[in-house]
């Protein structure tokens, strides 16, 4: 298998960015439900307890890959300014 590898861009790295807040909002908008199925009692067995770790923690990591294509994005546009 060949592998090509692009040279990352600001555009590749504004749609990481723009991709982690959509999946973000998802996220929280998951959460927001299962806290609202928590509050009205529709879950009693325990089962919700997992599911809000894992959003947690697909959270944070989306928050992390966003930093880091801010990140990223923000250091290449200072690469670029400096070679005008």
């Amino acid at each position: 298998m060949l592998a090509i590898l692009a040279r990352p861009t600001n555009r590749n790295f504004k749609f990481i960015v723009d991709a982690c807040q959509a999946s973000q909002a998802e996220v929280d908008s998951r959460l927001g439900k299962l806290y609202d199925a928590l509050e009205t009692g529709e879950f009693k067995d325990g089962d919700l307890a997992p599911r809000i770790k894992t959003l947690f923690e697909k959270k944070e990591q989306l928050q992390q890959a966003k930093v880091a294509a801010e990140e990223a994005l923000k250091y290449q546009t200072i690469e670029l300014a400096d070679l005008q």
